[in-house]
């Protein structure tokens, strides 16, 4: 019942093995459908087995009956326990280890943590994108893989790399390469990668548990360029995965890269041998081997067995302390792909060890068939030895019965860690720094800049050979910049660039020739004179000068004038002459005369030439003199001033005084100004009742009893004269107390408009005389005023205010009261002076259509100015200009009327009739114009013509009324035809009684010769001598009507 149980237990633990990993990978692909085949490699179950990788085993059965070659890889494992430690351990743990025909690794299933690790390596680390990496794959001694690969048989898995030069990759930048889950390599080794100095590249970790290695690099990648080289390790088959014959496909994934390739697999095989022999290195442990035996896994019964053990290579021991020995009984796993020693009890028997402990003996006296054993132990490499992948260690096993040899094995344990090499390269640059004639230039200074990254790499100076060098470049592009030049040279314009190109690994150092210009200094020669503007004349208009070189003579003269300022630069000159600074000076080769020179330095390169020159000087003394009997009178002041004029213009000014001695000087006075002599001369302020006369520089006061002077002067304010009304001359004439003193004088632009009147008597009766002068010639249009500056000085001020006219216009309008509406609102009328516009003004009807220009000159330079008028264009108008005024002319359409006064009072028969009345012509109903007077001298008629004809677009209706009221007529209206209206006055006479002719007249008043009857009836026949006077009235009117009647047709 116990073994069934145990049998359906592995049947599930099988079951289990194959279901976790695909569910695990279902599961994958449904988080990740898009990484199908990253799933597929990193998330498959994988089965641990202590790794065989390292070691390889050989066997060879050497008995008479039976010859058997295996080549076995068993994978490290801690075993370096002691025999007590071991007796823990169940034959089945350690049975995982064994190897031979059906001798296999013990394989767990796949795990969590080993899920969780195969996943954060999905996410690859950024080191592999930059690196380039090929994959083979050969057998265990690198060549070709030509043959199936069997159940133990190690074969070898080879990287070669180049690292770009524009990696990214700094120290501890990693590179993942994870195995597929078919393959099996060794748990926990490290080595590392290596180029011919020794020095790391990079440090490889295997995790055999998760199938992986981990190259971490050094910061070798960041010191090196043209990075390339190769890696190997080792693999074999994992059979818990893969148990039959066939051809697989392999991916080995980079970093996410992957790396296909293809292997033949022998398959599983599951014979079982009387007895096998394995061997392998424990981990991170070069110099421990741990062996092991199994015997009898063919349950076969052995007479007095003995196993016989020794090793074959030098330098290596048992030890002593190591050997385990257990027994159980031989099953194959629940995979059925490797033997396990199942109820294993640890039975260690003697063992014999030969002294040298390179051999013994284990005697297991009569082995049944169910009688199965397991041995471990180890072997010890000498210190002294250096263990390397190359290195085999060889050693031989026998199982005998009844001192018959059943099996012999010969195995031989290699160390198979991981191995590999690279090379990487470092660059120089190397400059020759020579000047222009190729000599070399020691004490430069350059700054080297890697260009992609901007960072300074150090600098390099140059020796006196002019070499220098910076070592340990990356192949980049730099920018050398020289940050200080040899003594006495520029420092280069342009950075030297290096390119990435120029980096040859056959050649690894850059060579630059770089030549220097020699520095080079500018000396400024300046002429500066000192002799107050050239006041004597002597400056000459040019000088030269010369430009010296430590005393010698530098090139040819140079000339400073005015035309350059006085200034010279000479550019480009060497700075140094055999190594020393060259000292520059500057000399004046022109003597000048009356100068002396000064040559300064002020600056660096600035060098200043002084020529002073001490201006000429004269004093300038004088005596003053009084001839006043010694002040007879008192009248001589304590002090006087004297003036000194320089070309007539007072410069300075002294007080003079008896403690002087009445001496007077002035010193230092330039003798020329401009190269001009200047004239000097004195006078004095006036003193009270003296004369004075000047003789050189002396002054001659005298006095001459009640005397005095007077100086007129005349001034003109007419603002130059501006109207030509100044005379060429007036007289003025002197008056001593209101009565004329002398002739008069005449002052003009030749005297300059002054007089003086000296020795006048100051008294008069002993008084003091009051002289005033007064204007002698009327100068129009001036006005004079006399005013006395300061006693003695009278000055006459003729003032004229220039004449001034005012212009004034009107605008008439001849457009009947703007009848038709064409007169514009605004006119502008335009004033001219000598036909040039000067004013415009805008006018309108609220300023009554006049304007005016007030404030005018009359004249300009004397002449007088011509002023005019125009205006801007009245659209539909005529312009007339009389004077300023402006007539504007729109002729409307016209009419007239004629009004003509008729009487029916039969010749004024009644002495009634006016002489004359007055008539008024309506417009519209509306008055238009002034009463009209009608009378016998215009024979009782009048006509109005150039009436307007229109109002607003209407005919105007033109009527005449009879303003005069005639007592004792009435008045009779009628139009007798178009524009001719009569107004009939009427006055019925009375009836006259018969006077006999004889009768006297007592002075009556007289009567008509003709006596009037008065007309009762309008239809009575008139007397003859009336008859006759109507007649000619009607003839009259006759005449009148066709006279208007002729008039209307002219005027239309």
């Amino acid at each position: 019942m116990k073994k069934k149980l145990a049998t359906y237990v592995s049947l599930l633990t099988m079951l289990s093995s194959f279901l976790i990993g695909p569910i695990n990978v279902l599961a994958e692909q449904l988080d990740n459908p898009l990484d199908v085949e990253q799933v597929d490699q990193n998330v498959v179950s994988t089965e641990k087995e202590d790794d065989l990788l390292n070691v390889e085993q050989v066997g060879v059965d050497r008995s008479d009956t039976a010859v058997t070659d295996k080549e076995v890889d068993l994978t490290q494992s801690d075993n370096n326990h002691s025999a007590e430690e071991l007796t823990g351990l169940t034959l089945k743990e350690k049975e995982n280890t064994v190897e031979n025909d059906s001798n296999g690794l013990d394989s767990e299933k796949s795990n969590p943590q080993q899920e969780d690790y195969l996943k954060e390596q999905q996410a690859p680390l950024p080191a592999s994108s930059e690196i380039n990496f090929d994959l083979s794959v050969t057998d265990y001694d690198g060549k070709p893989l030509d043959k199936p690969v069997g159940q133990w048989d190690s074969f070898r898995v080879n990287l070669d790399f180049t690292i770009p030069n524009d990696s990214t990759l700094k120290s501890g930048s990693e590179t993942i390469i994870q195995l597929p889950a078919e393959l099996l390599i060794g748990d926990n080794i490290t080595d590392s990668i290596k180029d011919g100095t020794g020095a790391v590249v990079a440090n490889v970790t295997v995790d055999g548990l998760n199938k992986a290695l981990t190259l971490t690099y050094t910061d070798y990648v960041e010191s090196h360029s043209d990075i390339k080289g190769n890696f190997f390790f080792f693999v074999r088959v994992d059979t818990s995965v893969v148990q039959k014959e066939e051809l697989l496909k392999l991916d080995i994934d980079i970093d996410g890269e992957i790396k296909p390739f293809e292997i033949e697999f022998e398959g599983v095989d599951y014979t079982a041998p009387p007895f096998s022999k394995a061997g392998w290195f424990l981990d991170n442990d070069a110099r421990t081997i741990q062996y092991y035996l199994a015997v009898n896994r063919s349950q076969q019964a052995f007479k007095h067995a003995v196993v016989k053990d020794s090793l074959i290579s030098p330098d290596i021991t048992y030890d002593p302390d190591s050997f385990v020995i257990k027994q159980g009984t031989w099953v194959r796993n629940d995979e059925d792909t490797d033997w396990v020693l199942v109820d294993e009890k640890e039975v260690t028997k003697e063992i014999v060890l030969s002294e040298d402990k390179r051999s013994f003996t284990i005697d297991f006296g009569d082995i049944q068939q169910d009688d199965h054993f397991a041995v471990y132990y180890k072997a010890t490499i000498a210190d002294d030895i250096s263990v390397t992948t190359e290195d085999v260690f060889s050693n031989k096993a026998v199982l005998e019965s009844n001192d018959t040899i059943i099996t012999e094995e010969i195995i031989d344990t290699i160390y198979k860690g991981s191995g590999g090499e690279a090379e990487g390269a470092r660059y120089s640059i190397k400059i020759l720094k020579l000047n222009e004639d190729n000599q070399p230039l020691g004490g430069a200074v350059f700054e080297v800049r890697e260009m992609s990254s901007n960072e300074i790499h150090g600098k390099i100076e140059t020796n006196d050979a002019g070499e220098g060098s910076i070592d340990h470049l990356l192949k980049k592009d730099y920018e050398i910049t020289e940050i200080k030049a040899p003594e006495g040279y520029k420092l280069l314009d342009e950075p030297v660039i290096i390119k990435a190109e120029d980096f040859k690994s056959e050649e690894p150092v850059v060579e630059k020739i770089v030549i220097n210009q020699k520095e080079t200094v500018q000396v400024k020669g300046e002429k500066v004179w000192e002799d107050n503007h050239n006041q004597d004349g002597l400056r000459p208009d040019s000088i030269q000068v010369q430009l010296y070189a430590d005393e010698e003579t530098y090139g040819e003269p140079v000339t400073l004038s005015k035309d350059n300022n006085w200034t010279h630069t000479w550019d480009n000159l060497p700075k140094l002459s055999n190594g020393k600074v060259i000292k520059y000076t500057v000399k004046e080769v022109t003597k000048i005369p009356g100068y002396t020179t000064e040559i300064t330095e002020t600056s660096p390169g600035n060098v200043v030439i002084t020529n002073k020159h001490v201006t000429e000087k004269t004093d300038i003394t004088g005596q003053k003199t009084w001839q006043d009997n010694h002040n007879q009178d008192g009248l001589r002041p304590e002090t006087i001033t004297v003036n000194l004029l320089a070309n007539g213009q007072v410069i300075h000014s002294q007080t003079v005084s008896e403690k002087d001695n009445w001496q007077y000087s002035f010193t230092g006075l330039p003798v020329y100004e401009d190269g001009e002599l200047i004239i000097y001369t004195v006078t004095e302020d006036q003193v009270p009742g003296y004369t004075t006369q000047i003789k050189g520089y002396d002054i001659l006061n005298t006095y001459r009893p009640k005397k005095t002077g007077l100086t007129v002067t005349k001034a003109w304010e007419d603002n130059h004269n501006q109207d030509g009304l100044r005379p060429d001359s007036i007289q003025v004439q002197l008056y001593a107390d209101e009565e004329t003193f002398g002739e008069p004088v005449t002052l003009s632009k030749e005297n300059n408009w002054t007089h003086t009147w000296d020795n006048l008597p100051k008294l008069s009766n002993g008084k003091v005389i009051k002289y005033t002068v007064k204007e002698v010639t009327k100068i129009p249009g001036y006005t004079t005023e006399i005013t006395e500056t300061s006693p003695g000085n009278v000055v006459i001020t003729n003032k004229h205010a220039t004449e001034k006219t005012d212009i004034t216009g009107q605008k008439t309008w001849q457009d009947n009261h703007n009848q038709d509406g064409l007169r514009p609102e605004t006119i502008t009328v335009n004033l001219l002076a000598n036909g040039q516009v000067i004013h415009s003004q805008t006018v309108s009807e609220k300023d009554n259509w006049q304007y005016s220009f007030t404030g005018l000159s009359v004249y300009e330079d004397g002449e007088l100015i011509i002023y005019t008028v125009t205006e801007d264009q009245v659209p539909g108008y005529t312009t007339q200009i009389k004077g300023y005024d402006i007539l504007n002319t729109y002729r409307p359409k016209k009419t007239g009327l004629t009004v003509t006064k008729a009487w029916e009072d039969n010749h004024n028969q009644d002495g009634l009739r006016p002489d004359s009345i007055q008539v008024q012509l309506y417009a519209d109903e509306e008055t238009y114009g002034k009463p009209v007077t009608l009378s016998k001298d215009n024979n009782w008629t009048h006509t109005w013509d150039n009436l307007p004809k229109l109002s607003n677009g209407k005919v105007i209706k033109y009527t005449v009324k009879e303003i005069t009221k005639v007592p004792g007529y009435t008045t009779e209206i009628t139009e007798t035809s178009p524009g001719n209206v009569v107004i009939t006055n009427k006055h019925m006479v009375k009836k006259l009684t018969e006077v006999p002719l004889d009768e006297p007249k007592h002075n009556k008043p007289s009567t008509p010769s003709t006596p009037y009857t008065e007309v009762k009836n309008k239809k009575a026949l008139p007397q003859t001598s009336e008859k006759a006077n109507n007649w000619v009235m009607l003839l009259g009117l006759l005449l009148i009507g066709f006279t208007l009647m002729m008039s209307k047709r002219k005027t239309e």
